[in-house]
């Protein structure tokens, strides 16, 4: 009799008794597979199905920087003189052709990269308008400024070096200047030293053979 009750017991639980932990793994594994499967198919969507011509819908709604499509604005496009007041100057006068000016300046190509700047020497060029002493888009752009003012000006190509180009401006490069006008006068009332704007050049340092050639600078080519 006890032997056949060892033997009972012994068998039950393999053949009939279903504990809490035999019900509940095979719920969890097939949880397992359905979400990886789903998760699966989600990845294969995003990879694959996705048309090409909806990623930029794809990049709005995962972000900018999702799977690399966040790719550099390409540089504007700069066809005409445009000009835009960062600063409106608080002085009485407004620059007009003829006027002797004192200008603070940072000179870039349109995708950004700077070609010169005033402010590294931290010295200001003196010019007088209407003599073409530097490019015509300066000229033209700083028209109607006052003392205190900063300007950014758009210069298309023909505005500035046009076809031949000048140092690192390439041929039919436009440029942006941003202009900070320092002081201004009538020519009558002061003697101009001749205008001094430097471009900042890849070349190598000049031997003394080349030093007594004078810099270029940002004036029309003839």
């Amino acid at each position: 009799m006890r032997i056949q009750l060892r033997e009972w017991l012994l068998q039950k639980p393999q053949n009939n008794l279903k504990t809490p932990f035999a019900i509940i793994v095979p719920m969890e594994e097939k949880k397992i597979a359905i979400y990886g499967g789903i998760f699966l198919i989600i990845i294969l969507f995003v990879l694959v199905l996705i048309p090409a011509s909806k990623n930029d819908n794809l990049e709005k709604a995962l972000g900018s920087d999702f799977m690399g499509f966040n790719q550099p604005s390409p540089a504007p496009s700069i066809t005409e003189l445009k000009v835009e007041d960062t600063v409106v100057g608080a002085g009485a006068d407004q620059v007009v052709s003829g006027d002797v000016i004192e200008i603070h300046y940072v000179g870039t190509l349109s995708n950004g990269q700077k070609i010169d700047s005033s402010y590294d020497r931290n010295q200001p060029i003196t010019v007088e308008l209407g003599k073409g002493a530097i490019m015509p888009g300066i000229e033209q752009g700083v028209i109607g400024m006052r003392v205190g003012g900063k300007r950014k000006i758009f210069i298309p190509s023909n505005l500035a070096y046009g076809e031949k180009g000048n140092g690192p401006v390439g041929p039919n490069m436009p440029l942006i200047f941003e202009i900070e006008l320092m002081s201004h006068k009538k020519a009558s009332e002061i003697s101009v030293p001749p205008p001094l704007i430097r471009l900042a050049s890849p070349s190598p340092v000049p031997s003394p053979e080349d030093s007594e050639t004078p810099s270029e600078s940002l004036t029309p080519n003839p």
